[in-house]
């Protein structure tokens, strides 16, 4: 091998291009080129220019049932932080060898299908179910929790929790524990460590996972249409109808365009505030 070519870099503009250019035609066929089209009949289709957004800046069902979609996801948001951190904490403080059966546990429901994972709770939510008996046992009547906004959130939290315990699990595990040990050394007891250290240095990484979970739920769509009603329909649902049952497509790709608006500011501010705690932990 000639001097030259070991001088050569390894990665080129060309040769990163060829590299990336599969990725990029499915990015542009699978994802660019659909979301111009929606984004132009939306804004195209009516009696004027974006007349199906000014016709749903007029509907009160509308901005009810977004608001709704956004509070949901962020309530699930905050339950699958509150579970999954203390669970991805119990799985890296696990013994070695009881470490991969917790993992397991983790990654088997991850892996099964969703539609299943959710028929699953109409055995406990249906009447005379298993909420419904444990209820009688102690002398009360019908619960009627199926098709409630609480077996939504409850399936939803059930669903999308391992996408959470994976990342925050992985996040744990590279703590540098040598942190809180000096702390402990230091006299600032378990739970001073735990919320003034390792916290505020797992921050970043519980942002992006809570982020993730919380885009995720803007747009779920199997969990809310088997175990919501009518009263706890989410924005995915409402999309469905006017498409499947008024056959209204431009109303339904502006909602979507609307929906995928509050996901993109909902990544913006995460990608502040974790540039934020990154500077403060630098």
């Amino acid at each position: 091998m000639t001097a030259r070519a070991r001088r050569a870099p390894m990665y080129t503009p060309g040769r990163v291009f060829v590299m990336l250019l599969p990725f990029l035609a499915v990015l542009a066929i699978g994802f660019a080129l659909p979301l111009v089209k929606a984004v132009g009949d939306s804004l195209s289709a009516g009696d004027g220019f974006a007349a199906s957004y000014s016709a749903l800046l007029d509907d009160p069902v509308f901005w009810d049932i977004l608001l709704r979609t956004i509070r949901t996801a962020a309530l699930i948001s905050v339950i699958c932080v509150v579970i999954g951190y203390p669970t991805a904490e119990l799985i890296a403080g696990a013994p070695a060898r009881v470490r991969p059966v917790l993992l397991a546990l983790v990654i088997v429901p991850f892996w099964s299908s969703v539609v299943a994972r959710t028929y699953g709770w109409f055995g406990v939510f249906v009447k005379d179910g298993v909420i419904d008996s444990v209820a009688g046992l102690f002398g009360g009547g019908p619960q009627r929790m199926l098709y409630s906004e609480l077996a939504v959130v409850v399936g939803m939290v059930h669903v999308l929790l391992p996408i959470l315990v994976l990342p925050l699990y992985a996040a744990v595990r590279n703590y540098d524990e040598r942190l809180s040990l000096a702390s402990l050394s230091l006299g600032g007891g378990r739970m001073r460590t735990l919320f003034l250290v390792k916290l505020p240095v797992l921050a970043p990484s519980i942002l992006a996972a809570t982020t993730g979970i919380f885009v995720i739920a803007l747009g779920f769509f199997v969990t809310p249409a088997l175990l919501g009603g009518p009263d706890s329909q989410l924005m995915s649902n409402l999309v469905s109808q006017q498409v499947l049952q008024r056959y209204d497509l431009p109303r339904a790709q502006a909602m979507s365009i609307v929906l995928l608006l509050a996901a993109l500011a909902a990544l913006a501010l995460s990608a502040g505030a974790y540039n934020l705690l990154k500077r403060r932990l630098a």
